[in-house]
Formats: structure tokens, C-alpha cells, sequence
């Protein structure tokens, strides 16, 4: 078991200085700067580093990301190609899409996060519409797949209409994002998505072609090596509506949030993909990690040592073989591949 450094993105979107959960992974903390991600692994649009070399010195290219991420307004509207997806993007388009691998993930609540993720059930649709005329002005009754695309049909009659929306309503959680990106046709596309609160502990697997916005929160994230996003609204960022709407997963169910049970020494968060898998370690006695390698680390709480080493809280750390880890409380992210 072995220190590691990871990196940081100071998206706008980020928890400023302090009180953002990334700013326990990393030094000289400046309270006027946004800190929304922090990254393991060795992706090159910000790789980790060990003893002040690339991490993938030691490990080569590992096949995951492991995150965290404080929020404290929405990201954008995005979804995530799959593989064959990914590698036609990258070759057409290298500037937006940086790489050419799928990107499933997993977000963990630490504590809570807002999002909105996948499309409502159609009965849940239909009610909202009828409550919503400036967005039925819009839509209509037609397939999911047509109402979409109708909201960019034309951009400025939308915008007008999700003004006309945010007036009327007030406040309110699409209200509210109103306040961060004023008569943004994603305000209208959020509408059509499921709403969850995930209390700590508690994630979802984010599949590729699934829409997803984080609201609001903290969390921690697995995920394929990747970092191809195709956006919709909710951002400054470069979109692809085009794209989007054309390979996007148009099917409506609410998701399947995995529960974990309390107080437990060992949770597992099974991705259902090769690439990452995420075991949590909570334990007030001496316990062993035995992982495929390499695995990558979070330190949450606690401390404990390994060969004379300390880790603590804020710690990030690389396992390659087996370990005796002695401790009187600690917890602990580890991320690895099947």
C-alpha cells in the first residue's frame, strides 16, 4: 500500500475552498476557488502521480477512474457513449471527444446528492405536461422521442416558454436551477426526468446512453477510463444536442438506486462492468485487503497503517498486493477491475 497524489478540477460548479469534500485530498486550499473534482487514475486529462512521478509508471493504464465530487449547482445535461460510440466520435471530432472509450459509472451519496437520471414512467409524464402547458405548448402528445426533438426545433421559442415556465412557477426545483442558467431549454429536458435524492450510501450505475444531471451534493465516482461527455443544456460547455438525442436511451422506469445496509464492515457496489467495481471498508479492528490489482484508495475517516506508514483521512493510496492493514477506526473507498 502505497501514497498516491491524485489531481483536481476546479469546474464553476464545484463546493468553494473548504467546504468542498475534494479539498481533504489536497494542500494549500484557497476559499475563493471552486474544488468539484478529485481524480485516481491515469487518464491524461489529469493523471495521479506517485513520489511526484506518473502513476502509470509503476501501474501502466489503468482501466478505471475513481472520484469525488462536490457539487453546488447543477452540471450539465450529458450522457456517456458506449464503446463503438466512443471510438467514431474520437475519430471525427478529438477536440470534444478526447478519448475513444465508453464510460459507464457509479455514483456513491456521500452524504446525499440530488440528480435527475433516465426517463419518468409515461403516466408520470403525461401528468407532468398537464400541469405544464408552456412545455405542452411545446411538445404535444407525441412519442418521447419527437418531444425532444421538438424542444430544439427552435431554441428561442423554447427559451421564451421556460421564462414564461420559471415566472409562473417562482421556485421549485427547476425553478431554482432557473436562477443558474436562465430560460435554458435543459430546464424543459429535466422535466421528463426521474428526481432522486440518494442518502449516504446509497448509488446508482449510470449505463451508457442514460441521461443524468447531478443537482446538488457529494458523492464518490467509478467509472470506465474515460472522459467523453455528450451535453444538452445546463452548461457553458460545448453541447451536442445532434448527437445526443441520436443515440440516447429513450426508456422510461425509475431507477434502480442500490440500497446498503448500515453499520456494515464491507459493502459491495458491483458495477456490472468489467472495468470497476467499488468494495467500502469500515472497520475499528485490524482487517486485510485482498483485491485484483492495481487497486486505487480513498481514505474517508480514520487512519491506519501499513508497514509503518500512516494513512489518514484525506489519504489517497495504491494497493498492489495483499495487505494486513492495522487500525482502531477507519474507512475506505477502493475501486478496482474484475
Amino acid at each position: 500500500m502505497l501514497k498516491i497524489q491524485g489531481g483536481v478540477q476546479n469546474y464553476a460548479w464545484g463546493r468553494l475552498g473548504s467546504s468542498s469534500s475534494v479539498s481533504k485530498f489536497i494542500k494549500d486550499i484557497k476559499d475563493n476557488l471552486p474544488y468539484a473534482e478529485y481524480w485516481l487514475g491515469t487518464h491524461p486529462s489529469c493523471p495521479s502521480t506517485i513520489n511526484n512521478n506518473p502513476l502509470s509508471t509503476i501501474t501502466g493504464q489503468i482501466p478505471y477512474l475513481l472520484k469525488v465530487l462536490s457539487i453546488s449547482k447543477p452540471l450539465s445535461i450529458q450522457l456517456h457513449p458506449n464503446k463503438s460510440q466512443a471510438e467514431e466520435l474520437f475519430s471525427h471530432n478529438p477536440n470534444l471527444y478526447p478519448d475513444s472509450n465508453h464510460k459507464p459509472e457509479m455514483c456513491i451519496a456521500r452524504p446525499s446528492l440530488k440528480l435527475f437520471i433516465g426517463f419518468r414512467p409515461s403516466d408520470e409524464i403525461v401528468n407532468m405536461l398537464q400541469e405544464t402547458p408552456e412545455l405542452y405548448s411545446l411538445v404535444g402528445d407525441n412519442d418521447l422521442k419527437v418531444q425532444l426533438e421538438k424542444l430544439y426545433e427552435n431554441e428561442q421559442v423554447t427559451m421564451e416558454k421556460v421564462r414564461e415556465y420559471c415566472q409562473r412557477i417562482g421556485s421549485g426545483v427547476y425553478a431554482d436551477i432557473g436562477k443558474h442558467f436562465p430560460c435554458d431549454p435543459g430546464i424543459f429536458f429535466a422535466m421528463f426526468m426521474n428526481y432522486v435524492k440518494l442518502e449516504d450510501g446509497q448509488a446508482l450505475v449510470i449505463e451508457a446512453g442514460v441521461p443524468h444531471c447531478y443537482i446538488e451534493g457529494d458523492c464518490i465516482e467509478a467509472m470506465a477510463c474515460s472522459d467523453n461527455v455528450i451535453r444538452a443544456g445546463l452548461t457553458p460547455k460545448a453541447k451536442d444536442v445532434r448527437t445526443l438525442l441520436k443515440i440516447l436511451d429513450y426508456s422510461q422506469s425509475k431507477p434502480n438506486i442500490i440500497q446498503v445496509t448500515p453499520g456494515s464492515e464491507k459493502t459491495f457496489y458491483v458495477s456490472g462492468n468489467k472495468e470497476f467495481n467499488v468494495i467500502k471498508y469500515s472497520s475499528s479492528q485490524n482487517f486485510r485487503i485482498s483485491l485484483r490489482t492495481p487497486a486505487l484508495c480513498l481514505i474517508t475517516e480514520g487512519k491506519c497503517w501499513y508497514n509503518n506508514t500512516e494513512f489518514t483521512a484525506g489519504d489517497s493510496s495504491l494497493i498492489t498486493e495483499e495487505c494486513l492493514l492495522e487500525t482502531e477506526g477507519v474507512e475506505i473507498y477502493a475501486c478496482f477491475a474484475d
